[in-house]
């Protein structure tokens, strides 16, 4: 598979056709000017923007913009991929509940809830009770923003304070 082949998928669905290792091995820069815009993409990419627009004498001749163009095109891909690639942790701000994104993909959910309220010494089944309770509450969580809601709203921290509290009552 070539570079060219796996640009016809999008950037989501790219990294599964192929292993990381492999997407970095085919998208290794290879000329100057892939270096550099690995390097400095943002200042590279309008440099060749001006040079490729502009019609002014030092300008790019016509035959040589649509492979400049190409190669930008090919490191904005690879930055899309490496980007979608990168986890990304979202604190909401309460119980210390954090949420693990990989890409728009919701991973994992840890929380401080377990280590916030003490077991009572009297009841040993209420610890075990509790922390059942709490993994339910920390699998709704991540189901909810594996879904796409935004769990990070007023109205669900509520419902998060809420839940917690009805679990205390409850047992």
């Amino acid at each position: 598979m070539t570079r060219n082949d796996l640009m016809q998928f999008t950037p989501e669905d790219a990294p599964r056709e192929l292993e990381w290792e492999s997407i970095e091995y085919l998208f290794r820069p290879r000329t100057q000017l892939e270096l550099l815009l690995r390097w400095n993409f943002e200042g590279m990419r309008d440099k060749i923007y001006e040079w490729c627009i502009g019609d002014f004498p030092g300008a790019m001749p016509h035959k040589l913009r649509p492979e400049l163009k190409a190669v930008i095109a090919r490191e904005e891909f690879y930055r899309r991929m490496k980007l979608l690639r990168e986890p990304r942790i979202v604190d909401l701000g309460v119980f210390g509940i954090t949420i693990e994104y990989i890409g728009s993909r919701a991973v994992s959910v840890k929380s401080n809830l377990r280590k916030t309220y003490t077991c009572y010494p009297a009841d040993p089944n209420y610890c075990n009770d509790y922390n059942r309770a709490v993994s339910g509450l920390e699998a709704l969580l991540l189901a909810l923003a594996g879904a796409g809601v935004d769990v990070t709203t007023p109205q669900i921290k509520e419902a998060i304070e809420t839940a917690v509290e009805g679990i205390g009552n409850s047992l």
